[in-house]
């Protein structure tokens, strides 16, 4: 009997973080050190007259995708720079003023090896960042974002496109 590796040419079948590329928007961003993302459902208990526990558990709603992208500080390159690193353009995290005109960014992970989208969010909008700077080490940064959908290499954009959909342009 073959064994994993040599049935798959010899590549490796686990993700590391070393495969791991980042991207915002179409920008690769190299000195990222980690990022975390979270798919939360509503669940919702449903209560009965005679029953001290729920009747049952029904989801009800997809919650916002949460993403926390987390890196190394790079001098001239701070998170409300732009992503050609100038100030002229949409900001990764945008300064006070830019807040209401702030656009929304995709964040992706593609494995280096395969080339395959393993994480991507879509309409993403800046929540804040935070940095640390410590007497012994590297300053990091960590800048959190919240977005509509995740998809991978096997749920792909599986919403719903439906009458109840509201229109982003209602005049």
């Amino acid at each position: 009997m073959a064994n994993a590796s040599s049935q798959a040419g010899n590549q490796a079948q686990t993700l590391t973080g070393a495969r791991a590329k980042l991207y915002i928007n179409e920008t690769l961003i190299g000195l990222g050190t980690d990022v975390s993302w979270s798919l939360p459902y509503g669940m919702e208990p449903v209560h009965t007259l005679g029953r001290y526990e729920p009747q049952e558990i029904v989801p009800v709603s997809q919650e916002a995708i949460e993403v926390s992208v987390n890196g190394m500080r790079v001098v001239n390159f701070g998170p409300h720079v732009g992503f050609d690193g100038t100030e002229a353009t949409a900001k990764i995290v945008p300064v006070l003023l830019d807040l209401l005109n702030n656009k929304d960014v995709t964040i992706r992970i593609e494995d280096r090896q395969t080339g395959k989208v393993i994480m991507r969010v879509a309409q993403c909008r800046s929540r804040g960042y935070s940095s640390q700077v410590g007497a012994k080490g590297m300053v990091t940064y960590s800048m959190q974002f919240i977005g509509i959908r995740v998809t991978d290499e096997h749920a792909q954009d599986d919403q719903i496109k439906d009458s109840s959909a509201v229109p982003y342009n209602i005049s």
